[in-house]
């Protein structure tokens, strides 16, 4: 991706987003979270809440978030996806 596609970091930001998930569902939340923290502001400065890209990647932060128990960081994102 980065040799492909060098002037879109947006692209790594959401490999990375996506592997969050998948560390998420394996309960690996420490990882999933450093990733989620990275990918985050990188894909809300390109898409917005409401497109396609911008409601998976809020929607695996909030997953994230709840199954941590983090509700502080879970309404942070929901927040986003009712503007």
């Amino acid at each position: 991706m980065t040799d492909r596609y060098p002037d879109d970091p947006w692209r790594i930001a959401l490999l990375d987003n996506v592997k969050a998930e998948c560390l998420t569902g394996l309960r690996r939340f420490p990882e999933a979270d450093a990733l989620i923290a990275e990918s985050m502001p990188v894909l809300m400065k390109k898409w917005s809440p409401g497109s396609l890209y911008g409601v998976d990647a809020l929607g695996r932060a909030i997953r994230l978030y709840q199954l941590m128990g983090d509700a502080a960081r879970a309404a942070k994102y929901r927040r986003i996806t009712a503007t």
